[in-house]
């Protein structure tokens, strides 16, 4: 066998084995967290209907972003999401490569990435994240999310929020800007 399917191989097998481990895993978010989101998004004129909650606490193999209904109390759907260059340093200096913690708002602003890929812009609105538009911090796919995580390839974050591609739609979908938290 030539060392590329070899490779395609053990490729695959890693791929199944993290889609198993981030499908098997509960995905919930603290009520304390729902309801300051609920307060948050009204005191500050975001969407209260959905919300994006991004919990840096849990293991990168995990699904940690949710996208929670706000109105009807239950998550719509989840998703691994990347982390920045390092999974417990966190950073708003531009050319940090590192994600940021707080509240953001999500913007119906897409951003053309170099690669052809798009993107939706967020802005910090805490001390923590406000040079995200600084350092172009997006929500964003990527097709190797899964491998990338898992071989902590410092291509899939330098900070933004890496999901996969129902999250990404069902964000890009929402014409009032929502509130996105990244907490740890």
């Amino acid at each position: 066998m030539k060392k590329k399917h070899i490779a395609l191989i053990i490729a695959l097998i890693i791929l199944g084995v993290v889609t198993f481990i981030s499908w098997s895993s509960a995905v919930s978010v603290p009520q304390d967290k729902i309801q300051q989101a609920k307060q948050y998004c009204q005191e500050n004129g975001l969407n209260e209907n959905i919300c994006v909650f991004v919990d840096f606490s849990k293991h990168r193999l995990r699904k940690r972003c949710v996208i929670y209904d706000l109105k009807n109390n239950h998550k719509i759907t989840s998703s691994l999401c990347a982390s920045g260059k390092h999974k417990n340093k966190f950073s708003n200096t531009p050319g940090s490569n590192l994600s940021s913690l707080g509240h953001y708002a999500v913007t119906e602003s897409i951003y053309k990435m170099s690669n052809g890929g798009r993107g939706i812009v967020v802005d910090g609105l805490d001390s923590t994240n406000s040079n995200a538009r600084q350092r172009l911090i997006l929500i964003h796919t990527s097709r190797s999310l899964a491998l990338g995580i898992l071989f902590k390839h410092s291509k899939t974050s330098w900070g933004c929020f890496v999901v996969d591609k129902k999250t990404y739609q069902k964000i890009q979908k929402q014409a009032k800007p929502m509130l996105l938290w990244a907490y740890k």
